[in-house]
């Protein structure tokens, strides 16, 4: 299935996702997509 989407992380960006992950799910094998998505989902709403 192709992607609809293609993120770009920093390195710093990309160590704190797998940290993140890794608390959340307990692998580092979880793509950065479905990650950020499990954090929005935990973030309080907030009007910009």
């Amino acid at each position: 299935m192709p992607r609809g989407t293609t993120i770009r992380v920093s390195q710093n960006e990309k160590q704190r996702l797998d940290e993140a992950g890794y608390q959340m799910t307990g692998t580092t094998e979880v793509p950065y997509g479905e990650i950020l998505s499990l954090l929005m989902e935990r973030a309080p709403d907030v009007d910009v």
